[in-house]
């Protein structure tokens, strides 16, 4: 990653996604995760942040459909919100703290339709998963996001997430 970031000029970043933890793995835990990003040398850090991926860390045991909001206060505590470059919204065919990384369409999955209707965001923001159309997805994210309040879009356009992040 230092290599990397050290020969590519300008201001990208880099965002690391968390895994569901199956086999060897590292990255599943805000621990691990943090400590990954503790190895990114001092100068480089702020072009390094995390993409927290829903159904990852429900597999992993974070359990966002009883307790969202103390994951996220987790989440901030070890790693910080300033960290946190993307949030890659997916439901889970796969058990809270399974440790497999299956994901579902959103709002059919282990974490269902009521856990993500509290987030609600546009679902201008989305891209169809594979073998799915367009309308099949927006009638989804309608349905569990609508569009009046909550996450602003560009929270699912990568941009830093604020304060306003409510479960």
């Amino acid at each position: 990653i230092t290599q990397a970031l050290e020969q590519e000029v300008g201001d990208t970043r880099l965002l690391m996604e968390h895994t569901a933890g199956q086999g060897t793995v590292i990255g599943s835990t805000f621990e691990e995760m943090a400590a990954l990003l503790a190895l990114i040398p001092a100068r480089l850090r702020g072009r390094v942040g995390v993409c927290l991926d829903t159904a990852h860390v429900f597999a992993a045991g974070y359990d966002l459909v009883s307790d969202c909001a103390g994951v996220f206060s987790q989440f901030d505590d070890i790693i910080g919100l300033d960290q946190l470059g993307l949030i890659h919204l997916n439901d889970s065919k796969a058990p809270l703290g399974s440790h497999k990384d299956r994901h579902e369409l959103i709002g059919v999955g282990m974490i269902g339709e009521g856990a993500f209707g509290g987030w609600r965001a546009s679902p201008s923001c989305w891209r169809p998963p594979r073998g799915t159309t367009w309308s099949r997805t927006t009638g989804l994210c309608w349905r569990c996001f609508g569009v009046s309040a909550g996450l602003p879009p560009s929270v699912l356009l990568g941009k830093r997430v604020t304060s306003t992040l409510r479960c």
